[in-house]
C-alpha cells in the first residue's frame, strides 16, 4: 500500500473547525494521551467517526499514531506528523503520512492544554 499525504485540522471545545476545501473528506481524531508534548514524543489518536480517504477506509476505534517534530514555546506551535495507522478490527499496521495543522494546508497547531482528549480532523491532500 503507497503512503498516502494528509492534513490535520485542530479543533477544540471552544472553537469551531477550520473549514475544509469544498469536498474534503475529513478524518475525526481524539488523542488518547496524557502529559506534555515534546520533541521526539509519540501520540496515539483514535478515530471516532468512520471514513474513507482515498484508498483508505478508517473505522471507529482505528489507531492513529504521531510523533512530534517541532515545538515552537515561545509562539505556542506544534508540528506533529503521522507515521502509522492500526485497524481496530484486524490490528493490519498501514504506512501513513499527516500533518497537522489548524488550517488547511498550513502545518502546526496551538499546543493543547491538554493532550488527553484533544481532537485532530485529518484530511487529504
Amino acid at each position: 500500500m503507497s503512503t498516502q499525504k494528509t492534513i490535520a485540522t485542530l479543533s477544540s471545545a471552544d472553537s469551531s473547525v477550520a473549514k475544509a476545501p469544498a469536498g474534503a473528506q475529513i478524518l475525526k481524531t481524539r488523542c488518547l494521551d496524557t502529559g506534555l508534548l515534546r520533541l521526539g514524543a509519540a501520540c496515539v489518536f483514535k478515530v471516532v467517526e468512520p471514513m474513507k480517504i482515498g484508498d483508505q477506509s478508517f473505522a471507529v476505534g482505528d489507531l492513529i499514531y504521531a510523533h512530534v517534530e517541532t515545538v515552537q514555546g515561545a509562539a505556542g506551535r506544534v508540528y506533529m506528523r503521522t507515521d502509522r495507522t492500526t485497524s481496530a478490527k484486524t490490528q493490519q499496521t498501514t504506512p501513513l503520512s499527516m500533518v497537522a495543522t489548524e488550517q488547511p494546508r498550513q502545518p502546526g497547531v496551538g499546543i493543547p492544554h491538554m493532550l488527553d482528549g484533544w481532537k485532530l480532523n485529518w484530511e487529504q491532500l
